[in-house]
């Protein structure tokens, strides 16, 4: 019996993105060497994952990976049914993967890392926002250790988030967002990072990315989502995208199945 598996030629699988946050179910293909600055949180559910960094000795094997952010690695041979979580490295998540791993890079066993995956990987993928944020928040607690985070936003924290949201279109800069929250900017620097994950620069990155995929989906061009979003254009939107995943909006537009969080969602995935 031929047990090959077929190289699939699309990401035609189911995407759930949040901010700071992307999770991908699906099909992966053997890919170039490429590198992007989210960390990669890989596990497998049916055939074995194959990686490979900088060390051109072979490909390494097994069920679960995390490839730290901006290390240089290539998928070997395909797999049919891949968890994939992105982690933007510069928020709160991002710190405690840090401090978990302690190391990046090439220096990190990617294999040895994900071994903690390995318990709380579901035999079946996430079908909807919920069990897609239950899947990350699992898979971000058995690799890094819980902190305290606080539950309910400071108040000058929920003023800078809506000016931020009403603004994405325009030049978001540190100083008119903390005289908005009626706040010092070093405070709201502080802050934004404890309170929704991610600091100003970021957060505004992920905010706008999440407005591009909507226009996307509703049927706009790259072009009108990128402008409707804040991006200078649809180079600008593909250059952010592709650096946080590895891959262009085009390369799953059509393909994939986009799962975005409702306005009574949190919008994180992980924290």
């Amino acid at each position: 019996m031929d047990t090959r598996v077929t190289e699939p030629t699309t990401w035609n699988g189911r995407l759930f993105m949040g901010t700071g946050t992307l999770l991908y179910w699906g099909p992966v293909r053997a890919t170039a060497p490429h590198a992007h600055h989210a960390f990669q949180v890989m596990a497998s559910l049916d055939q074995p994952l194959h990686l490979r960094g900088t060390r051109r000795d072979g490909a390494v094997e097994g069920q679960a990976a995390v490839i730290p952010p901006d290390a240089l690695h290539e998928v070997t041979a395909p797999s049919p049914s891949v968890l994939l979580l992105y982690l933007d490295p510069d928020g709160l998540v991002g710190r405690r993967l840090r401090r978990a791993l302690g190391a990046t890079g090439e220096a990190v066993d990617w294999m040895h890392a994900g071994t903690p995956l390995l318990p709380v990987t579901p035999r079946a993928a996430p079908e909807t926002w919920a069990q897609a944020r239950q899947l990350a928040q699992s898979f971000v607690d058995a690799l890094a250790s819980p902190e305290a985070r606080p539950q309910v936003l400071h108040p000058a924290v929920q003023r800078a988030v809506r000016f931020v949201a009403a603004n994405l279109e325009g030049d978001i800069r540190l100083g008119a967002v903390a005289e908005h929250a009626e706040i010092s900017p070093g405070r709201l620097t502080h802050l934004l990072p404890e309170h929704v994950g991610l600091p100003l620069r970021p957060y505004v990155a992920w905010l706008r990315l999440q407005r591009a995929v909507a226009r996307l989906r509703e049927g706009a061009t790259l072009t009108e989502s990128a402008h409707h979003a804040g991006f200078t254009d649809g180079a600008h939107l593909t250059r952010i995208f592709r650096r946080m995943f590895g891959i262009r909006p085009s390369d799953i537009m059509g393909r994939a199945e986009w799962v975005l969080p409702t306005p009574t969602d949190d919008d994180a995935l992980a924290k």
